[in-house]
């Protein structure tokens, strides 16, 4: 039997493990943390409130085959799509809530400071070209032709998007770049 050894058991390195398993070889997952699972993994960092330990966006895995392929739900696991997803608290104590609808969102953080939801909604649209082609690719066909469809279906979208952005270089600079550093330049706050 052929072997394979996965360095790292966060999310990625689990489905990879998954799939080589699947394909019958025998396969190792070295993970360095007490617990696999990498920045998907939920804790009780507070007692009484769970909390995801990392990613906001692993639900990304949704917009693919791989949670029905792997039959994951019979393994325990369970998305709980929440509205508002996340909260940031400023420094005075109050709250902005992050909605699944970025009009939502927008609207909380004017509540607060009108220019800068202005500036949210700027930096979002700005956003949303790195999000299309990072997601192009996505599909949740399963087999090749359907896949290769999907994907020829989704490259004028990810064409789209990098003309909107400027062109590859600036969108692969907004890609590479440190979320908090992309931020920053938008947001005053």
């Amino acid at each position: 039997m052929s072997r394979a050894v996965i360095v790292g058991g966060g999310h990625n390195g689990l489905i990879a493990a998954c799939y080589l398993a699947r394909a019958g070889l025998a396969v190792t997952v070295l993970e360095q943390a007490d617990a696999a699972g990498g920045g998907s993994r939920t804790e009780e960092t507070v007692p009484g409130f769970r909390f995801d330990t990392h990613s906001a966006a692993h639900n990304i895995i949704n917009m693919t085959e791989i949670p029905a392929e792997l039959d994951l739900a019979a393994a325990g696991l369970t998305y709980r799509e929440m509205d508002p997803f996340a909260a940031g608290f400023l420094p005075d104590g109050r709250v902005v809530r992050f909605h699944r609808s970025v009009d939502a969102t927008i609207a909380s953080i004017a509540e607060h400071d009108a220019a800068e939801a202005r500036r949210y909604g700027e930096f979002i649209e700005r956003a949303m070209p790195a999000v299309e082609v990072a997601t192009a690719g996505l599909t949740r066909a399963t087999s090749g032709p359907a896949v290769l469809r999907a994907g020829l279906a989704r490259l004028g979208s990810a064409r789209r998007a990098v003309r909107r952005a400027g062109g590859v270089g600036s969108l692969v600079q907004d890609v590479l770049a440190p979320y908090g550093g992309l931020l920053a330049q938008t947001l005053d706050t």
